[in-house]
């Protein structure tokens, strides 16, 4: 049976004793850092499934520790962040930072393990059924669905698991509109406390991303009211230039 591990991010251990004891140990192994900068000097030593962190930590920003997760080390692995506040603000300031979702501390033990779990089944269970084992826009966008990478104009774009589940589903569901609750259903399920508010920012985390530095993203069109859909205009072929014209995740990380 595979092992994952989960790395915490929290300056007190409750939440990591009740996962401990909620969740089978021959699966699942919790490792417990105090701040931000003690799990960024361990990390290089770790192999991370998922990383769940507080965000109303006294000793570090857990907001900043997504973003770092996302923009620094470009992992995709799932980002949670939990806390005491429930306000909006917070949880759009927290999936905008990265994070796949948004837990308040007041959950149950039992939601919390939902909760982690439906993450995982999505990040780690995800097959596609086969479109082309690499794709290609006419307008430069390309996916390779064995690595879950996406490319614009040769460029590797960084994408949570959450973001390419987004772009996946509505290449798929080309020429027709995806609405809001069926894209949340998809990406958090029945377990989620969220609404399809998350999707939205997710959406627009996606949208910058695959712009670069154009002012619109030419990929996902508004259905002002309804959801979205990807420009029918953008088809897919079954062709892709050389693999050495591609951006590697390597030269991506060693350019940023």
């Amino acid at each position: 049976m595979m092992t994952r591990q989960i790395v915490i991010v929290d300056d007190h251990s409750e939440v990591a004793e009740q996962l401990q004891t909620a969740l089978p140990q021959d699966s699942f192994t919790l490792t417990l850092f105090r701040c931000t900068q003690d799990m960024q000097n361990h990390l290089p030593l770790l192999k991370p499934d998922m990383f769940l962190i507080s965000r109303n930590n006294s000793v570090s920003d857990g907001v900043r520790a997504a973003r770092y997760i996302r923009t620094k080390l470009k992992l995709i692995q799932p980002v949670i962040l939990y806390g005491d506040c429930q306000e909006e603000s917070d949880i759009i300031s927290s999936l905008e930072a990265g994070a796949d979702d948004y837990i308040p501390r007041s959950s149950s033990t039992g939601q919390i393990v939902a909760r982690i779990q439906a993450h995982l089944r999505r990040s780690e269970g995800f097959r596609p059924a086969p479109i082309a084992s690499v794709s290609r826009t006419s307008r430069g966008l390309e996916v390779d669905l064995a690595t879950r990478s996406a490319w614009v104009n040769g460029t590797l774009i960084p994408l949570s698991v959450k973001e390419f589940d987004l772009l996946y589903h509505l290449i798929r569901a080309r020429g027709r509109i995806v609405t809001l609750e069926e894209l949340f259903n998809l990406g958090w399920g029945s377990v989620s406390h969220g609404d399809t508010r998350t999707v939205l920012v997710h959406i627009s985390n996606l949208r910058r991303k695959l712009r670069g530095s154009s002012r619109e993203c030419p990929y996902i069109i508004t259905v002002r009211g309804v959801g979205y859909m990807f420009n029918s205009q953008s088809l897919f072929t079954d062709h892709s230039p050389p693999w050495s014209s591609k951006q590697t995740a390597a030269q991506a990380v060693s350019s940023s």
